[in-house]
Formats: structure tokens, C-alpha cells, sequence
């Protein structure tokens, strides 16, 4: 195994909590604010993204914004 991987391996051990988590994709009822043509995909907790205009947006309170 090569260094990089073990150094990468040893940093995920000491910070499980960098771990990235599986997050179901679906389809939301969210009209897209951008080219309000499409619905909005929910990629994690509170990421979104336009499956037509490919824009990306982040849930901050309740609302949407452009990231």
C-alpha cells in the first residue's frame, strides 16, 4: 500500500467524523428559483440541485440559496 493511502487511512481513523454519509438522491416538489422549468434533486441534508439548469443551491433556514 502505498504511502498517501495509509496517511489517508490514518486520518480517517483519528476523525470518523470526516466520513462522508450515504444520503439518498430523489426528487423534491421544490420548483427550481433559477429557470423555474424543473423540480429540484436533493443531493444531501440541505444541498439541492436542478436536474435542467444544473445549478446548485443550499437550504439555509428553511430557504433556498445559490451556492
Amino acid at each position: 500500500m502505498g504511502r498517501m493511502k495509509e496517511l489517508f487511512i490514518e486520518m480517517l481513523e483519528q476523525e470518523p467524523h470526516n466520513v462522508p454519509q450515504d444520503y439518498p438522491v430523489y426528487k423534491t416538489d421544490k420548483v427550481c428559483p433559477n429557470c423555474a422549468e424543473s423540480t429540484l434533486v436533493q443531493m444531501s441534508h440541505d444541498d439541492y440541485a436542478c436536474d435542467r439548469c444544473a445549478q446548485d443551491f443550499v437550504s439555509v433556514e428553511g430557504s433556498l440559496r445559490f451556492k
